[in-house]
């Protein structure tokens, strides 16, 4: 899986605009149904954050064979980007730094900073177009 997001097209948060973000635990469970995967591939402008393929990198070795095999199909797909952000799961404090940088009462409505840093990517993204 490594090797296949190496050649998955990377661009920095400054410079995304118009994509739908991706949630983990929301993929896993797409991939996990071919029908969803295929729905999913028609809105197009598909998008992970740099974070959140961090955390599916840390539960792959979990997940069932068919949903890794569905992972490598999706990631092959021509209009899937990964979104770079500066921050990485598992340091709470510098989750909410980042989101805190975005918008200030996030976390007021979004207590699990981690699910706060899609969120924040995502206004950002919207500011910025």
């Amino acid at each position: 899986m490594q090797e296949l997001l190496k050649h998955v097209e990377h661009i920095p948060l400054g410079s995304a605009r118009g994509l739908v973000f991706l949630d983990t635990c929301f993929i896993i469970d797409s991939l996990s149904h071919p029908d969803k995967v295929s729905r999913l591939l028609k809105i197009g402008k598909l998008a992970l954050t740099s974070f959140n393929v961090e955390e599916l990198m840390h539960v792959e070795h979990r997940l069932h064979h068919e949903i890794r095999k569905n992972m490598r199909l999706f990631l092959r797909h021509d209009d899937f980007k990964i979104v770079d952000i500066p921050v990485h799961p598992g340091s709470p404090e510098s989750e909410k730094s980042f989101v805190r940088g975005i918008d200030n009462d996030l976390l007021l409505n979004v207590p699990d900073p981690s699910d706060a840093v899609l969120i924040a990517a995502a206004i950002l993204q919207n500011l910025q177009s």
